[in-house]
């Protein structure tokens, strides 16, 4: 089970409700006002990249410039011809219906010859 990110730092996991919006003439408006996440490099974070991201990390800013901005995919399905940017997202993809349906086609195709 995933938890939410929260911004204000709270453990709950439910979210505090914020100010409501004033409500239009058309109706009223129940989405909530949130701030602006800050971008950029911080005390914290002091790897930034000019996207606005920043890190903690060296090798995670690194990282993030192959995946996003390099679009650089090192793994392979050899099955599917699918390149992957990280291993997880290749582990992910061996396990979808997809892939399994792909494989037991091509073991047909084999058995036959």
């Amino acid at each position: 089970m995933r938890v939410p990110f929260l911004l204000n730092g709270s453990s709950c996991p439910v979210q505090q409700q914020g100010p409501k919006r004033a409500s239009s003439k058309s109706g009223s408006s129940s989405r909530k006002e949130t701030e602006p996440i800050q971008a950029g490099p911080t005390a914290e974070k002091p790897h930034g990249c000019f996207c606005g991201r920043a890190f903690a990390k060296k090798e995670h800013l690194k990282r993030h410039n192959m995946l996003v901005h390099e679009n650089v995919r090192r793994f392979t399905c050899h099955t599917c011809n699918l390149r992957f940017g990280t291993k997880q997202n290749l582990a992910v993809h061996v396990e979808t219906e997809k892939h399994k349906l792909r494989v037991r086609v091509l073991e047909q195709q084999r058995v036959r010859r």
